[in-house]
């Protein structure tokens, strides 16, 4: 048998005890005093009224009050409070509602000058659609009830609210909660914070001091049967050499043209031009082209474009494809929501293998020019929030941009319309076009639409530009008719969607 020697030796595991000597090693250590609440001072932030809340009470309590159900709006007042605000973030964010990130996180309670707040409140966090971790809003519900005449005059008259103790109280705990968010490493640099109590709503921007997007990468990795087929492919690409080149560069623009008509089906595509980058220090020789995709409700009213169609020659792709173009010398028409840059390859490059490219130095340079470029659109308050990505032969590498929300602060709606160009004396509106370097490059063609109207959607419907890819496993990869060449019989075929998780 074995002994087990009793000698106190180091390392985990309990110590023997000692005789006549108390041990203390498994009591509690005495509770902490609670920390005292320290007032955020009231010049950190800006709190804003919201001109539209008390609108949209006002008209559920005019529609009540028309179809003769009073009584039951006034009931269900206290309680309708939360179903209200989280239907107002359904519509301010779509695709995170769409996607489940918008959250009730439960009951709230906290602290007002007259102890704690009494009233049920509740809050709901609003987080990005695409899991990258970033906040864009916490909003809070303050629920009065609307008992008698009293609370009627109270709870819907806008401003009633915005002095009680409950809003005051409401706001330092608000606040207190972002910064212990912030300690937890969610990225509240754009986030918003919304109070709703009655007929009123205030906002504030957490973070005063961001300028710069949040831009983070998105994993978008091939599955092993796009990977599987299109390294087939090449393959057959190889065995037959000569005969193979220059086959795969239009194809390579056409399902980057595809693939985004796909995923966003209600917004517009756009031919945006070259983008010139340099490889080290020198400039990079083969074809660039920006594929824009535009929500066609927020581009700007006055813009002169043309609509393409887009086709390679001598093939027989079913499909027609739609490019618009600016024709603008103004090229900031707003409504962004996807922008692609695709790099062309040398006219000899055979068909290449996934992975080919991302790792190089050109795929890299290219990657830098669009965090730039991506950095501009929002510069110049194109769009705020977006997806851009680069595609380079069967690689590709996206990324979600989120900046600072263009509503807030609150102003009245004005549509800012693009100025006109003017002519010089003896210079026709003709000349002072935009022009737009060939796609000859791509070996691809484009043949003006005359007398056709863009797709849209109709008066007062929100284009729906939410990425289609979660939906349709089938829009992550191009699917079997994208891509029909000379190799081989056999297509791409549709593939499994990648998850877009935020990248380390």
């Amino acid at each position: 048998m074995g002994c087990v020697s009793s000698t106190p030796r180091k390392g985990p595991g309990p110590k023997p005890v000692k005789a006549g000597v108390l041990d203390t090693s498994t009591k509690p250590a005495p509770a902490q005093k609670p920390t005292p609440l320290i007032p955020i001072p009231e010049d950190e932030v800006e709190w804003e009224t919201n001109p539209s809340w008390p609108q949209i009470v006002q008209r559920e309590w005019e529609a009540a009050v028309t179809s003769g159900k009073e009584t039951e709006f006034k009931s269900a007042f206290q309680d309708d409070s939360f179903v209200r605000v989280r239907r107002w973030l359904d519509e301010e964010h779509p695709a995170c509602a769409s996607a489940g990130t918008i959250e009730d996180m439960g009951k709230f309670e906290f602290p007002t000058s007259h102890g704690p707040c009494q009233l049920p409140a509740r809050y709901f966090v609003t987080l990005d659609d695409d899991q990258t971790g970033l906040l864009y809003s916490l909003a809070l519900v303050i629920a009065p009830p609307l008992k008698d005449e009293a609370d009627q005059k109270l709870w819907l008259t806008a401003g009633s609210a915005l002095n009680t103790p409950e809003m005051k109280g409401a706001q330092q705990a608000t606040l207190r909660l972002l910064s212990l968010m912030q300690k937890g490493d969610v990225n509240v640099k754009h986030a918003l914070v919304h109070i709703f109590m009655g007929s009123d709503m205030v906002t504030c921007k957490f973070n005063t001091t961001t300028t710069e997007p949040t831009i983070t990468m998105l994993s978008d990795s091939p599955s092993s049967e796009f990977k599987e087929s299109n390294d087939e492919l090449a393959e057959n690409a190889l065995e037959d050499g000569d005969e193979a080149r220059g086959i795969f560069q239009p194809l390579m623009l056409r399902t980057v043209v595809q693939r985004v008509s796909l995923e966003y089906p209600n917004g517009t595509v756009w031919d945006e031009g070259e983008l010139s980058f340099s490889v080290g220090e020198e400039p990079y020789l083969h074809p660039t082209r920006l594929i824009v995709v535009r929500d066609p409700k927020k581009v700007h009213t006055t813009t002169n474009s043309a609509a393409f169609k887009m086709f390679i020659p001598d093939d027989d792709f079913e499909k027609e494809l739609t490019l618009m173009r600016n024709l603008s010398l103004h090229p900031e028409l707003g409504g962004i929501v996807s922008v692609t840059l695709v790099v062309g390859l040398a006219p000899n490059t055979l068909w290449p293998k996934c992975g080919a490219f991302i790792d190089g130095a050109v795929f890299k340079a290219a990657d830098a020019a669009l965090i730039e470029y991506a950095k501009k659109i929002y510069s110049t308050g194109q769009s705020f929030t977006f997806k851009a990505a680069v595609a380079m032969g069967a690689d590709r590498k996206v990324y979600k941009v989120v900046g600072n929300s263009p509503d807030f602060p609150y102003k009245q709606n004005q549509v800012k319309d693009q100025p006109k160009s003017v002519a010089s004396p003896g210079q026709s509106s003709e000349e002072i076009k935009r022009q737009y370097t060939s796609l000859e490059a791509f070996s691809v063609s484009i043949e003006e639409v005359k007398g056709e109207i863009p797709k849209e959607t109709s008066d007062g419907e929100q284009a729906d530009t939410t990425n289609d890819t979660k939906e349709n496993p089938s829009l992550a990869e191009p699917s079997k008719d994208i891509i029909k060449h000379k190799l081989s019989d056999h297509d791409i075929p549709q593939t499994a969607t990648s998850t877009q998780i935020l990248v380390a």
